[in-house]
């Protein structure tokens, strides 16, 4: 008995021992050779680890195992340097059957060691509860040792002072991990790290490899790479102090100090002190977020795709990339790149544009603005590029590029010397091209070089002309001054001054020729001066043009003041203008013969009086005067003394300044005058007619009398006719005779006759009248100006009427209106009759739609709206163009296009008539051929409609014949040689092609293949013949266009994946890249059925699909 229980006290005693030391009998069970994966995924042995069973609470330094399904009510304390290995599936992607060890801790792990868990099946990518329940688990409240995960699955948060994970699993129970110090090298956590708030902020997190679902936020410096983040944050009280590096890994949101991000994918958005982006792209999955790059530095980009906004505070740098839009209070600077929306600035920001040394230019699709509504920006320097918006600066410099929009320049505003270095320079134009710019009161602009086509300049503004060409220069009356150094050769031909001074300095020739147009009040002592340096032999004169007026106080040169307009005083003086260093003179009307000058003793006629000049020689000066009202041609008179100083009279002197058209020759063919010449201008008895063809009804005032006929000069090129006196037998019983000497004037015509009805100065009652009382076929011609209206009244007048209503307005422009289809009993509007030529309303993104690169005029209408019938437009686009065709496309804002609405031949005083129904905006493109379709084989609707219509305008394809296109038709090397040749502007050919095989060539080909082959654009077949009639297949058509695209420099790096179609492998191998490229650029894409086909013919309609998107997509995207 007393054995037994001692016995049994022995056994009683032991195992309270081993329950006070936390451990059970069984602990000391342990396992030989437990197989792991050690923190590079490498298998490795444990020879001996102790085998974990629920009693274990505390782990001392050395190898663990859970083997089993294990639970520990309480908390586990660490000490010493613990492994612990979690038995689990091998394979978790294999369903084999084996049990899957899991350990849980219903409490904490604690103490003072450090943790290392090993797992024996890898898993990847995201967490998957079936993957990871087939993995070796640990799952516990916390883990508050240094712990590092190697493989395996932990379910757990984790507050300690170190944390690093190099594979497996790691999913913390309520989001957080907390620790000290963090690093990763693979693995994937669901959980978001914080850093301890007393941790130093000089350590550095390391994140090199795998996925963190959540995030970080630390307040340390975080470098990463290879690896994927919901969100990195790093920062101190709300300031960014901390540096964040990630590299090749993909993240959502990362917030922090100084960021660089090379070759990564930001799902989300970037804000943080300095921000550099390199080779990396920044797009949501989520159509309806926009990614953003927020630096309260600076932003610099370098080859990234970024779809949302950049901010930043001081400024931002693009070396290459794409982004959507830019908003930086500091300064930019696009070096190359794409900007596919506005740019917005402070206004102190400043702006460059392009660089010298870069291999592609930027391209900037929206506009350069400010922050503030209307404001400035500071300054716009452009090197190269395209900016197809608009830009508003106070300071706009030009090496190159081009600007597409127009651009606003403001004067800036001097306080207390601030921006003297801008002041005087506000536009610097040295090269490239720009569609307009319109400068503010008082800004200077410089140009040259380049080309700009519009210039509108306000009061005060001065523009310098030193090179380059300006397409029209329209002025802002007081003070605007024009200083023209390329003596005339930088504007057009026909320019004419407008509300500004002009002043044309030929340097050669050391003269100084000036033109006052239109409204001009100069400076209170305004001066015009020649370099000192031509000392006496400087050539002055400077001309008030017809109808200008110049106000002036005091005018100081050294020359000859022309005034054919009017010469006045300012308000605020009481005296006669002072012209100071000259004498002015003033026009006269030349009458019949030609002189070569006045000297004294020589009558000159005014008013019927006659005076004799005193003094000097005076010469008659041989130059037209620019005059549209067809009077008389006017000569010029030097007035030597005050006798004849006569500013608004007009004088008449037997003189003519230029040569003269031919006399006419009408005659007389029953009640017919015959032999004009149609569209030009004649005065008839001091009225002026057009004939629209070689003959004129004779009016019944002229029966009986002779009437003085002139053919009247252009004003430029020549001058009046002298007169043709035709006599005009008498009517009488409808029989013509002849005149009688003695007087009479016979009886009245015939009022069936058709009568055409002259009504001056716009009086649409007296046109309301005549058009009431006109007869059948009776022409009522009224004239009027170009800010008139045509009142419905007198479109009620004449509705359903006989008659043709022509209204003359001003000196280019008039309507003409067979009031047949003026409806009846319909209700009619005014008609506002402006008319405005060389507008810029329409978007210059849409004038790129225009197709080929042919000359146009913008024209803008007063009117707004339906007319309510057909109505034919009179309108003058230059004799420079007589014989072309004037084209005329319309701008339909609805669909944001062009539209093709009708084709005028221009005639040869430079009219152009266009029959329209609207008024709209207009755009009117002169071309050697008509744009209007006639191909019958091209149906309303069809698919290649729009794209023939296109090549055929743009002159890159032409019909097979005068009304068929033969869309189906396969396309031949030849055609496709002329295609290229067509796109290249056909230049000339100096030599001829050297294939043995041009005889079999089509005739309208030979050119073509001569081009391509000087130019390589399209080889030969390899044994010396070009195979002309030879059809074309799409990857050659591809491959010849590409050839065509490196010739001409255009940018080749934009291509896609031929993956994507199923038949990629029928694609050679020498046509990959060109079909890659071209499918890239939206020119050649897959049929319905989802192949490429490029073995396929090519027919004429897909070709014309594939060039207009060439045109539109690579040929007009560098121009």
């Amino acid at each position: 008995m007393g054995k037994k229980l001692s016995k049994l006290l022995g056994v009683f005693c032991v195992g309270l021992l081993f329950a006070l030391c936390g451990m059970s009998a069984s602990a000391a069970e342990t396992q030989e050779n437990v197989m792991y994966l050690d923190e590079k995924g490498e298998t490795k042995y444990a020879e001996s680890a102790t085998v974990v069973t629920s009693e274990m609470t505390e782990w001392t330094e050395g190898w663990y195992v859970v083997n089993d399904s294990v639970t520990i009510y309480q908390d586990v304390e660490v000490t010493g340097n613990v492994n612990l290995i979690l038995q689990g599936c091998l394979e978790p992607d294999e369903l084999i059957d084996i049990d899957t060890a899991s350990l849980k801790i219903v409490g904490n792990i604690t103490g003072n060691g450090s943790l290392t868990i090993y797992g024996q099946g890898k898993g990847g990518g995201s967490i998957d509860h079936w993957k990871v329940g087939r993995l070796g688990r640990l799952q516990c409240d916390s883990i508050k040792v240094d712990t590092h995960l190697c493989s395996g699955y932990v379910h757990s948060n984790i507050f300690a002072s170190s944390i690093r994970v190099s594979g497996g699993y790691l999913q913390s129970r309520n989001n957080d991990f907390i620790f000290d110090t963090f690093t990763m090298t693979g693995g994937f956590v669901r959980g978001y790290f914080i850093e301890n708030d007393d941790a130093g902020d000089e350590n550095t997190v390391i994140i090199s490899g795998g996925i963190i679902e959540h995030g970080i936020s630390v307040h340390s410096n975080i470098k990463v790479f290879n690896s994927t983040i919901g969100i990195i944050h790093s920062d101190v009280a709300s300031v960014y102090e901390n540096s964040i590096a990630v590299t090749n890994s993909t993240v959502d949101n990362i917030s922090g100090g100084d960021i660089s991000i090379t070759g990564s994918t930001i799902t989300r958005g970037i804000s943080g002190d300095s921000i550099e982006i390199t080779n990396t792209t920044i797009e949501s999955d989520d159509f309806d977020f926009t990614c953003y790059v927020t630096a309260s530095g600076t932003v610099e980009i370098t080859n990234s795709e970024i779809s949302g906004d950049v901010f930043a505070s001081l400024g931002v740098t693009v070396n290459s990339g794409t982004l959507d839009r830019v908003s930086c209070e500091g300064n930019v600077n696009i070096r190359s790149g794409y900007v596919n929306g506005n740019i917005m600035l402070g206004n102190k920001g400043q702006i460059v544009i392009g660089a010298e040394n870069s291999s592609e230019a930027p391209v900037i699709y929206g506009d350069i603005i400010s922050y503030e509504a209307s404001a400035p920006v500071e300054s716009v320097w452009i090197k190269s590029g395209t900016v197809y918006g608009d830009i508003n600066t106070h300071s706009l410099t030009m090496y190159g590029g081009e600007i597409g929009g127009n651009v606003t320049i403001s004067r800036t505003d001097i306080i207390a010397g601030e921006n003297d270095d801008l002041y005087g320079k506000n536009g610097m134009i040295y090269g490239g091209v720009c569609n307009g710019i319109t400068a503010s009161m008082g800004t200077t602009l410089n140009v040259f070089g380049g080309n700009v086509q519009y210039v509108g300049l306000a009061a005060g503004c001065e523009l310098n002309i030193n090179g380059g060409t300006i397409s029209s220069v329209y002025g802002g009356g007081n003070n605007c001054v024009v200083y023209d150094y390329t003596a005339g050769q930088a504007l057009p031909a026909d320019f004419k001054p407008y509300d500004m001074l002009y002043l044309s300095y030929d340097l050669t020739n050391k003269t100084v020729t000036g033109l006052l147009g239109g409204n001009v009040r100069l400076a209170q002592d305004f001066g015009v001066y020649a370099p000192s340096e031509w000392g006496d032999q400087a050539k002055m004169e400077v001309i008030i043009l017809p109808g200008a007026t110049a106000t002036v106080n005091c005018f100081r040169f050294t020359g000859d003041l022309l005034v054919q307009g009017t010469l006045q005083a300012s308000p605020d003086i009481s005296t006669n203008p002072m012209v100071i260093g000259t004498t002015p003179y003033y026009a006269i009307n030349a009458d019949s013969e030609t002189v070569a000058s006045v000297s004294a003793g020589d009558s000159i006629v005014w008013d019927g009086v006659t005076f004799v000049p005193e003094g000097e020689v005076v010469t008659l000066k041989s130059k037209g005067t620019g005059a549209m009202h067809w009077a008389a041609q006017p000569a010029y008179l030097n007035v030597t003394n005050n006798k004849f100083y006569m500013p608004d009279e007009v004088v008449s002197v037997k003189a003519s300044a230029l040569p003269l058209e031919a006399t006419p020759t009408i005659q007389v063919d029953g009640e017919k005058l015959t032999g004009f010449t149609a569209g030009e201008y004649y005065s008839i008895s001091d009225a002026i007619f057009r004939p629209t063809g070689t003959t004129l009804p004779i009016r019944p005032e002229w029966y009986g009398t002779t009437v003085s006929i002139v053919k009247l000069g252009d004003g430029f090129a020549t001058g009046d006719s002298f007169a043709q006196a035709l006599a005009i037998p008498s009517q009488s019983g409808g029989t013509v005779t002849p005149p009688n000497p003695g007087g009479g004037t016979g009886s009245k015509p015939d009022p069936d006759d058709p009568e055409e009805i002259v009504i001056p100065d716009g009086d649409w009652e007296e046109a309301e009248e005549e058009l009431s009382q006109a007869d059948s076929g009776d022409t009522v011609i009224v004239e009027t100006d170009e800010d008139d209206t045509l009142p419905d009244e007198v479109l009620e007048s004449a509705a359903g009427k006989n008659v043709t209503l022509k209204i003359k307005v001003g000196d280019s422009i008039f309507w003409e209106i067979d009031c047949r289809v003026i409806p009846k009993d319909a209700s009619l509007q005014d008609i506002s009759l402006k008319v405005s030529m060389n507008t810029q309303g329409i978007p210059s993104k849409v004038l790129c739609g225009l197709p080929g690169s042919h000359t146009f005029l913008q024209m803008t209408l007063g009117h707004d709206g339906l007319f309510g019938f057909p109505v034919k437009l009179h309108a003058d686009v230059g004799r420079g163009n007589s014989g072309k065709w004037a084209n005329l496309y319309y701008y339909n804002e609805g669909t944001g296009k062009m539209e093709f609405e009708t084709a005028a031949r221009v005639t040869a005083s430079g009219d152009a008539a266009f029959t329209m129904t609207h008024a709209s905006q207009y755009a009117i493109v002169l071309d050697e051929k008509s744009h209007t379709l006639s191909f019958q084989d091209v149906g309303e609707g069809s698919w290649f409609q729009d794209a023939v219509e296109y090549v055929y305008r743009a002159g890159l394809m032409a019909g097979t014949g005068d009304t068929t296109f033969e869309p189906n038709a396969k396309l031949t090397r030849a055609m496709t040689a002329q295609i290229l040749y067509n796109l290249e502007g056909t230049p000339e050919v100096t030599g001829e092609a050297t294939f043995s095989d041009m005889n079999t060539a089509p005739d309208w080909s030979v050119d073509a293949i001569a081009w391509a082959q000087d130019t390589g654009v399209v080889a030969g077949m390899g044994d010396n013949t070009f195979a002309p009639n030879l059809k074309v297949t799409r990857e050659q058509f591809a491959q010849m266009l590409y050839n065509y695209a490196k010739y001409k420099k255009y940018d080749l790096a934009k291509t896609s994946d031929l993956s994507q179609f199923p038949d990629e492998g029928s694609v050679s191998d020498w046509a990959v890249t060109a079909l890659s490229w071209a499918n890239g650029n939206g020119l050649i894409n897959g049929h319905e059925n989802g192949t490429l086909d490029p073995q396929g013919n090519t027919v004429r309609g897909q070709a014309a699909s594939i060039l207009m998107n060439f045109d539109l997509n690579v040929v007009k995207s560098v121009a």
